[in-house]
C-alpha cells in the first residue's frame, strides 16, 4: 500500500488540480467488494498537497522534502503551520461524489454518465406535498425519482434527483436527496451550473437567486419566475480563499448579464448572510435586492410550509434594494458591530509581519497609498503583503502596475511565496517543477490588468471596470494601482491637477467600499528632498499632485529603504481609524536573492 508522501509526491507531478486515491489508513482494513474504491481527495494547497479521506476522516499536507529548505529552522516553520487541520474541509466542498477507478497509473478524470431518470414515485410526492410542493411544481424543475448509493448516509436507496442543465439544453449532473434523512450526492459538472436554468427566463423581471433547489421550487410553487439555486450550498465562514464555490458567476457572466436586477433569497442564518454578501459583493450591491421572511421561517420553503404559497409570494414581492443610501439606523450596522466584538480589537488582516501588525493592518472597504522615495521597495513591498495576505488568508489581487510586466512581476511574486530565487544564477534557486507550481500558485491568487496589451488608455473609468469584472469573476480582495502617475485622469482643460487627483480618489475609494475589497495606491513624491546628503523619509504631503493623497486616504505608508545598513524602514504616516493602526517606524531585514523581508530578530 502507497503512503501519503508517495502519493503526495504523484499528485504533485501529474498536473491535476484533483485527483482521487484509495486511502493508506483505512482501505487495508475494509473488506468490503468495492475495496478499491478510492475515498482519498487530494487538493493543491499553499504548502504542499493536501488529503481528505470521505471514509476515515483522515487529513493532512505533505511537506515538500527537507533538503528543500534553506535550513532546518525554515522547515520547522513551516511543518508547524499544518499542526491544525482543521479548516481544510473547505478545499473540498464542492468535491464531486468518487468516480469508480483505479490509481496505477494516475487516472485520466472519468467521465459522469448521468443516468436517465424515472418519474417521481408516490413516497417522494408525499414528501414534497408535505414540503408545500405541488406534483405540477416537481415537473416545473424537472425533479424525479431515481436510484442512489448515499455515502453520507443511507447507503443504496430511492432518492429525489435535481437535474442541472446548462444553457444549451443539456443535462449536465444532478444532485440527489433523500426523502427519509437529510443526505445527499451529487455528480461532477455541476460547480459552474445553477440549477433551474433549464427553464425560460424572462428578464425583464430580476433574477431570483436561491441557497438551495428546494427553496428554488418553492418560489417557482409561489408563481415567481426566474428561480434558480446555487450549486454548493452557503459557506459556513465568510469566504476565505474558496472562490471556486463561486466559479458559476464567471462561468454564466453573460446569461447574468441580461437581468438588471437580482432578488438574493437565502437563508436567514449566519451562512446565509455569508453568501448573500458575497453575491452582493460579486453582483453589485445596486443591483441586488434582499428578503425579509416572517420571524418564525428561516428560508423560502420554510415560509411556504409554515404560511402558504401567497404570504411567500408577497415576501418576494417585498424584496428591497440592499441600501445604498448614507441614511441607516444603528440596526443596519448590527451584524458588523457584533463582527467586531466578536473579533475582539477591530483590527484588519495581519501583514504577516508582527512588527508591522503594531502600525498597520489590512482591512475591506480602505484605501492605502504607499509612496518613497525612487528605488526604495515601494512595490517588492506590496508585493510581499500580498504574497503574505493570499498564502495566511487565502485573497485574491487584480493588480494593475503598469511598470511591471506581468511575466516578471510573476517571477517576483513566486521568488517571495518559496522563498528560492527564480533565475538559476542565484544558489539555491527554484526547480522547474517548483517555477510551474508557484505559477499555479500565482494563477489561483492573482489576476493582472494590463493596459499594454490593448489600445486602450488606462484611464481611472477603464481601471475601476477591470477592477469591477475581477471582483464579479474572480472574487479579489484587493486592487493594486501601480503607479499613480501611469493613470491618465482624463483632465479637461479647465480643472487642476488637485480637483483631477481629487476626483480619482473618490471613485476609488468608493470602489473599495462598494465592493469591500482594500486598494492600494503608489504614488511618488514630488521631488527628493534631502537634510544634508541624507534623504528626507517623504509623507503624505509631499507625494506629487495634490494634498488630497494625505487627506484622501484611509492609511499612508512609507517604505524608505537604508542601503548601509541592509535595513528597509516602514513608516506609517497616516491611519484614519485607531483600531487599523496607528503611526510609527518599524524595520525589516530585506534578501536580495529573493526579494523577501524578514523580521529582524
Amino acid at each position: 500500500m502507497p503512503s501519503f508522501d508517495s502519493l503526495g509526491s504523484q499528485f504533485e507531478h501529474s498536473g491535476r488540480s484533483i485527483w482521487r486515491t484509495i486511502c493508506p489508513d483505512c482501505s487495508p482494513g475494509r473488506h468490503k467488494e468495492n475495496v478499491n474504491l478510492p475515498v482519498l481527495s487530494w487538493s493543491r494547497g499553499d504548502l504542499g498537497p493536501v488529503y481528505h479521506c470521505h471514509h476515515c476522516g483522515s487529513k493532512g499536507v505533505v511537506l515538500p522534502p527537507k533538503d528543500n529548505y534553506r535550513n532546518v529552522y525554515e522547515y520547522r516553520e513551516r511543518k508547524s503551520e499544518v499542526i491544525d487541520l482543521s479548516d481544510l474541509d473547505f478545499l473540498f466542498d464542492n468535491d464531486p461524489p468518487v468516480p469508480a477507478a483505479v490509481i496505477d497509473p494516475i487516472p485520466a478524470q472519468p467521465t459522469v454518465e448521468v443516468k436517465p431518470e424515472r418519474k417521481l414515485m408516490q413516497q417522494h410526492l408525499d414528501y414534497l406535498l408535505r414540503r408545500g410542493i405541488s406534483e405540477e411544481t416537481a415537473d416545473l424543475g424537472r425533479l424525479s425519482s431515481t436510484r442512489k448509493f448515499l455515502r453520507s448516509g443511507g447507503g443504496d436507496q430511492e432518492v429525489i434527483a435535481f437535474p442541472f442543465y446548462d444553457l444549451d439544453g443539456n443535462l449536465a449532473s444532478s444532485k440527489y436527496r433523500s426523502s427519509a434523512t437529510k443526505a445527499f450526492a451529487q455528480d461532477t459538472g455541476a460547480g459552474g451550473l445553477l440549477y433551474g436554468l433549464h427553464q425560460k427566463f424572462d428578464t425583464t423581471r430580476p433574477l431570483v437567486i436561491c441557497e438551495g433547489e428546494m427553496d428554488a421550487v418553492s418560489v417557482a410553487q409561489a408563481g415567481i419566475p426566474n428561480w434558480v439555486s446555487v450549486p454548493a450550498g452557503a459557506p459556513v465562514k465568510a469566504e476565505k480563499g474558496n472562490s471556486q464555490r463561486f466559479s458559476w458567476i464567471a462561468e454564466l457572466e453573460e446569461f447574468l448579464g441580461r437581468f438588471s436586477m437580482y432578488v438574493l433569497c437565502v437563508d436567514a442564518d449566519t451562512p446565509g448572510k455569508n453568501l448573500g454578501e458575497e453575491l452582493a459583493r460579486r453582483l453589485g450591491r445596486s443591483r441586488c435586492m434582499s428578503v425579509a421572511y416572517p420571524s418564525d421561517s428561516k428560508d423560502a420553503n420554510d415560509v411556504l410550509v409554515k404560511h402558504g404559497q401567497d404570504v411567500l409570494r408577497q415576501v418576494l414581492l417585498d424584496a428591497r434594494p440592499i441600501p445604498l443610501t448614507a441614511l441607516h439606523t444603528a440596526d443596519h450596522y448590527a451584524d458588523q458591530v457584533m463582527d467586531l466584538f466578536i473579533k475582539g480589537d477591530g483590527r484588519g488582516e495581519s501583514t504577516g509581519f508582527a512588527g508591522v501588525d503594531q502600525l498597520y493592518t489590512v482591512a475591506r472597504g480602505q484605501m492605502t497609498v504607499v509612496t518613497g522615495i525612487p528605488s526604495s521597495g515601494k512595490s517588492n513591498f506590496l508585493d510581499q503583503i500580498m504574497v503574505n495576505l493570499a498564502h495566511r488568508e487565502g485573497w485574491k489581487f487584480a493588480i494593475a502596475s503598469m511598470e511591471n510586466e506581468p511575466a516578471k512581476h510573476i517571477s517576483k511574486l513566486s521568488e517571495m511565496h518559496i522563498k528560492k530565487p527564480f533565475y538559476n544564477q542565484w544558489p539555491g534557486s527554484m526547480t522547474k517543477s517548483e517555477a510551474q507550481a508557484e505559477i499555479a500558485w500565482c494563477h489561483k491568487h492573482f489576476t493582472f490588468i494590463d493596459f499594454a496589451s490593448s489600445r486602450e488608455l488606462p484611464t481611472v473609468d477603464a481601471m475601476l471596470d477591470r477592477a469591477n469584472a475581477a471582483v464579479l469573476r474572480y472574487g479579489v480582495d484587493g486592487l493594486v494601482i501601480d503607479p499613480y502617475n501611469c493613470l491618465d485622469l482624463g483632465r479637461s482643460q479647465t480643472q487642476s491637477e488637485t480637483e483631477s487627483v481629487s476626483l480619482m480618489l473618490s471613485k476609488v475609494s468608493a470602489f473599495a467600499k462598494a465592493s469591500n475589497v482594500h486598494v492600494w495606491f503608489v504614488a511618488h513624491p514630488a521631488k527628493m528632498m534631502n537634510q544634508g546628503t541624507t534623504p528626507i523619509v517623504p509623507g503624505g504631503y509631499e507625494i506629487s499632485g495634490s494634498a488630497h493623497w494625505y487627506n484622501k486616504t484611509d492609511c499612508g505608508l512609507t517604505v524608505h529603504r537604508k542601503d548601509q545598513d541592509g535595513y528597509v524602514e516602514l513608516h506609517v504616516w497616516k491611519c484614519r481609524f485607531k483600531w487599523v493602526g496607528k503611526q510609527g517606524m518599524t524595520r525589516l531585514k530585506y534578501d536580495i536573492p529573493t526579494g523577501t523581508y524578514y523580521e529582524i530578530i
